[in-house]
């Protein structure tokens, strides 16, 4: 990877894709990516499929589970604030066992979504990123809401 320009913010964006299946070519390029920038300190955010791939880096993803829908709009509550957030993945991701005692011991701040232990965001030193897709017409203030995980 070429060199970035210091106080780079570099996106990964949606998929689509299965996170875990890492025998396909393209989940593992973007895997390889996203451990290359977060082993070079690069401030790396997350959106849908990035978001997820993030969590696997991190050591925060337990399992995946296909969703019922692939566009959907939900309200969760999210960065100190009820929203209304459009998830367009097929997957949701789930946090393990120790997913919250590890992500306290990185330092980041966890936010779950609508079903069981499925993780909808998180916020950390050089680290941000959402399930929801904030740009999509489902997301009520989807800007306003990336803005805050960026902080």
């Amino acid at each position: 990877m070429d060199p970035l320009a210091p106080g780079t913010t570099v996106v990964v964006g949606p998929g689509p894709g299965d996170p875990f299946a890492v025998g396909e070519d393209r989940i593992a390029v973007l895997r390889a990516l996203v451990a290359d920038l977060m082993s070079r300190g690069t401030r790396t955010v997350g959106v849908g499929l990035g978001f997820h791939l993030l969590l696997a880096e991190l050591g925060l993803a337990g399992s995946v589970r296909p969703r019922g829908e692939a566009a959907a709009q939900q309200e969760i509550d999210v960065l100190g604030r009820r929203a209304t957030v459009g998830y367009g993945g097929a997957y949701a991701v789930l946090a393990g066992p120790h997913t919250d005692a590890l992500a306290r011991r990185l330092g980041l701040t966890l936010w779950y979504g609508p079903g069981d232990g499925e993780l909808a965001a998180l916020r950390g030193p050089r680290t941000g990123g959402c399930a929801f897709l904030p740009a999509s017409v489902l997301s009520v203030e989807g800007a306003e809401l990336l803005t805050l995980l960026l902080e």
